[in-house]
């Protein structure tokens, strides 16, 4: 799925890392508030969604190989060569432009958003090695992980970004003594050791969607193995 807004600006190409069409379709869930906000400044935004099987032969592996979508990154090196900047959410998105570019001559900006963690798992680690030495621009959540990154592999053009909150679904309910704390994730970095510091002692009801070992468990700790979509 592509998605266009208008161009008074330049123009971008967005690359999700998860297929976001099914999402698209959720009410009240608005999963274009960044291309929206972007368009508001003036940019016109091509925001290309991985592609779905047969198309992209990587569908229903991790957002790591799916978003690779080797068609998705054939699009953009062909039909946004005029494009400003190519902006992809996670390392893989971007792997291949980065890869082609060069031969092909497509010249806009290749910037990463959100760039993985590269300990723990091997392969993740040298793509993200391989994008971190190729990029024109990388972005980070943390600042502590930008200068990581940065010293790590001798880089000065990696950046804070301020995460955006969608306050419009984000917002205060009213009181509900049902209430929970919710932590979704399975990665090798997941870091549940703080998680546990940090909430286990509290008493609150919190629930664990991971397929990780969850170590010290008290009985008000709830692990869901099964996988929950992203509508769930």
């Amino acid at each position: 799925m592509t998605v266009h807004t208008r161009d008074r600006r330049g123009s971008l190409v967005l690359l999700p890392s998860n297929r976001q069409h099914e999402l698209l379709q959720t009410p009240g869930l608005n999963r274009l508030g960044v291309p929206q906000a972007l368009e508001r400044l003036g940019f016109r935004v091509a925001f290309l969604d991985v592609h779905k099987a047969p198309l992209n032969p990587l569908a229903g592996r991790p957002s790591l190989f799916s978003s690779i979508d080797p068609l998705r990154a054939l699009k953009v090196l062909l039909c946004h060569r005029k494009a400003n900047a190519v902006i992809s959410y996670y390392q893989s998105g971007a792997l291949l432009i980065l890869a082609l570019r060069r031969l092909i001559g497509f010249k806009p900006i290749v910037a990463i958003i959100d760039i993985g963690d590269d300990a723990g798992w091997r392969v993740r680690a040298r793509i993200v090695a391989y994008c971190m030495a190729r990029a024109d621009a990388v972005f980070t959540f943390a600042s502590e992980q930008a200068l990581f990154l940065s010293e790590k592999y001798g880089k000065n053009n990696v950046r804070l970004l301020r995460q955006q909150v969608d306050t419009q679904f984000f917002t205060p309910g009213p009181g509900d003594t049902d209430g929970y704390v919710l932590m979704i994730g399975g990665d090798a970095s997941r870091d549940l050791r703080t998680l546990e510091d940090a909430v286990f002692g509290l008493g609150v009801p919190i629930v664990l969607r991971t397929g990780l070992a969850v170590p010290n468990c008290p009985t008000h700790v709830t692990v869901i193995r099964e996988h929950l979509s992203d509508q769930e």
